[in-house]
């Protein structure tokens, strides 16, 4: 026959339940110790107020030659560049292609500021691209 075990003495339910309070707490933190150092953000680098800034990038404004401004060369440009877009949404091609009309606004007016294209062969072109005279794309 298995003997019994003896009575616990007075208080040692409530210890144990505090100690096991305890136990849990520490494995609580033990375990959330590890995700929040996952998820903290590197400590600041003390190197960095040293470090000089990295150098402002140039500006390169587009200098349009004799060779770019001719028309044919505008035209051909033009309709090819979207074509590697095909694939894309309605909604992102016609973004682009407003994107696309604005620099071709740009560069014609560009040429036309340098003397490499005259008024009437912008206009032509425009007209060859869709480009209305206020600068918007015809559909």
């Amino acid at each position: 026959m298995a003997r019994s075990l003896p009575p616990l003495p007075i208080g040692a339910p409530r210890r144990l339940a505090l100690a096991t309070a305890a136990l849990g707490q520490a494995l609580a933190l033990a375990l959330a110790g590890p995700l929040d150092a996952a998820s903290a953000k590197p400590p600041p680098d003390p190197e960095a107020d040293r470090r000089p800034d990295p150098p402002a990038s140039r500006v390169e404004r587009f200098d349009p030659d004799a060779s770019t401004c001719r028309p044919e060369n505008l035209l051909r440009g033009y309709r090819n560049q979207l074509a590697q877009f095909a694939d894309q949404p309605a909604a992102a091609q016609a973004q682009l292609r407003r994107l696309q009309r604005d620099l071709a606004v740009g560069s014609i007016n560009g040429c036309i500021q340098r003397g490499l294209l005259s008024k009437e062969q912008a206009r032509t072109l425009a007209a060859s691209m869709g480009i209305d005279r206020d600068g918007t794309a015809k559909p």
